[in-house]
């Protein structure tokens, strides 16, 4: 069984507001307010961790409020591997409107020096039986450039790499190549990417996945999903539900597929897994992680349509 290590260099707290209504320019009433461990790659793990999937999750932590996170985290049972820097975690804000409309502001106050990114790959020590997720925006003070190094050093060391991150142009993921990545509709877009129809994105995933990247995995709310990999070019069609937050969904989603992946299951039933997870992940409040019952339930619901000619 390969080990899973999800990488989170930018991670947040994340403050959920219900509102009847918001009004820009306006004085706005919130009922209530959640909190929640933020950060992509930790969703990730969250999302795992919930239903059974061993995993480490490596965060990056400010260490004026690094102990609010980690007791936090314990709560949830995740398995952190912090790395202390100076500063302060961010918060990330998430306006929720009774109808159905999510506003989100998200702090860029966080930032580190790039030789944090040595440490990381001490602790990780890659090989050929890792599976290293790296998820999210990049911090202040860590650059492109050698965050790339670090991540095709990951690669050449025969590790399963996935990238969500929008911190990366196409030509940086064309140039690294990784082995999964999972952009959503907004994100083809700003590639210069369509997929605002089935057509299309089957078309931009084939173009990646053909640009020498393993797996292409892309999510379209509640619109079918593509895929292209070395089994061929697939939609997933997603069960139908009513979505309480879509935060951290697409995250479920990665850690659906390497659940399924890292257990062995066949292309088909990793992408059905993939969709539930995410799918899943929308009927709970604010980032809470999929319910295990919900998953067994909607990856029934999930279709995959092979298209076989393109």
């Amino acid at each position: 069984m390969k080990r899973i290590t999800t990488l989170t260099l930018n991670p947040a707290f994340d403050l959920h507001c219900q509102c009847a209504s918001f009004d820009v320019g306006q004085e706005n009433y919130a009922g209530s307010i959640s909190r929640f461990l933020g950060g992509k790659g930790i969703n990730v793990s969250r999302a795992l961790t919930v239903n059974g999937i061993n995993n480490t999750a490596v965060a990056v932590l400010g260490e004026e409020n690094a102990s609010s996170f980690l007791e936090m985290a314990g709560n949830e049972h995740l398995s952190v591997r912090p790395i202390p820097v100076p500063g302060c975690i961010r918060e990330n804000l998430t306006i929720h409107q009774a109808n159905g409309i999510e506003t989100r502001l998200s702090f860029d106050s966080f930032s580190c020096a790039d030789t944090v990114l040595d440490e990381v790959y001490r602790i990780l020590k890659p090989n050929d039986r890792a599976v290293v997720v790296f998820s999210g925006r990049l911090p202040g003070g860590v650059s492109t450039q050698k965050t790339l190094d670090f991540l095709s050093r990951i690669m050449r060391s025969g590790a399963f790499l996935a990238v969500d991150s929008n911190s990366f142009s196409l030509e940086d993921l064309i140039t690294l190549k990784p082995s999964l990545i999972k952009p959503n509709e907004a994100e083809l877009a700003a590639f210069g990417l369509p997929a605002d129809t089935d057509e299309v994105c089957l078309s931009s995933a084939k173009r990646l996945h053909e640009s020498g990247i393993d797996y292409v995995l892309i999510s379209r709310g509640h619109k079918d999903g593509c895929f292209a990999g070395k089994d061929g070019l697939f939609r997933i069609r997603p069960a139908a539900i009513r979505p309480l937050s879509t935060i951290g969904a697409g995250d479920s989603t990665i850690a659906g597929f390497l659940a399924g992946f890292t257990n062995g299951q066949s292309i088909q039933d990793c992408l059905k897994t993939a969709f539930a997870f995410g799918s899943a992940a929308c009927l709970k409040e604010g980032t809470l992680p999929p319910d295990s019952a919900d998953i067994a339930r909607l990856f029934e619901q999930t279709q995959i349509i092979p298209v076989t000619a393109m």
